[in-house]
């Protein structure tokens, strides 16, 4: 039986916004993980389950919360534009295609009734040691169908005024990039960074609240386990 493991840690976050008029954001968040055999639970990634692991195969469900895209106040162009946090349901699964190499499909649902979307992300990681550090590449793309395009980047008809339409979103992806370390300091004390980079599709750029096409975002951070 694996013994209970325990993580503690805070990492520095750096963000750009899609949307028009608001800034980047930087903060320093906690981070705090609790890990028996398949049951994970993670401050603030959910808590997740790994169903079934053997040759090369995982499968697992998890239960994601999502922050709420974006504050009213956040710029003008999102003044009485109410959007709230919500949860989703998600199923994953993961190949080992070669060694080093992993292919991951999750697919979700939202359970909170905000939207009701769906989600499916399909990402191809490869790991890859550069001067005697692990780094994990990852490529993929985020379909989201209709209903969940037009909560974070729609704009619904009672929130429609003279510079900011109606605009309806149909189903979008939304290609991405990611960069991923570590380095162990000492014992359990290591230091973890992220660097991702997001492109937008034209039916989510269109949109009258959305103001880019590429954002970049990165965390870095020290965590330690016991």
């Amino acid at each position: 039986q694996e013994a209970d493991k325990y993580s503690i840690g805070a990492a520095y976050i750096f963000g750009e916004s899609v949307y028009e008029g608001v800034g980047s954001t930087a903060l320093l968040a906690p981070s705090l993980s609790y890990e028996d055999g398949p049951l994970k639970i993670d401050l603030p990634g959910g808590i997740s389950y790994q169903i079934y692991g053997a040759n090369n195969i995982k499968f697992s469900t998890s239960l994601k919360p999502n922050f709420a895209p974006y504050d009213p106040n956040d710029a003008y162009i999102l003044n009485g534009m109410k959007r709230h946090a919500s949860l989703d349901l998600n199923l994953s699964s993961s190949f080992d295609i070669a060694r080093g190499s992993t292919i991951k499909f999750i697919f979700g649902s939202e359970l909170s009734n905000q939207h009701n979307g769906d989600i499916i992300k399909i990402s191809y990681q490869q790991f890859i040691p550069v001067a005697g550090f692990p780094v994990i590449l990852s490529a993929g793309s985020r379909w989201q169908d209709s209903e969940r395009s037009r909560y974070f980047y729609g704009v619904y008809n009672s929130e429609e005024r003279s510079d900011r339409p109606e605009y309806i979103t149909g189903d979008s992806n939304i290609y991405f990039v990611s960069l991923n370390s570590f380095y162990n300091i000492m014992g359990s004390l290591r230091l973890f960074g992220n660097l991702s980079v997001e492109l937008l599709p034209s039916e989510l750029i269109d949109s009258p609240i959305v103001g880019k096409r590429t954002l970049f975002n990165t965390v870095w951070g020290v965590g330690y386990s016991f």
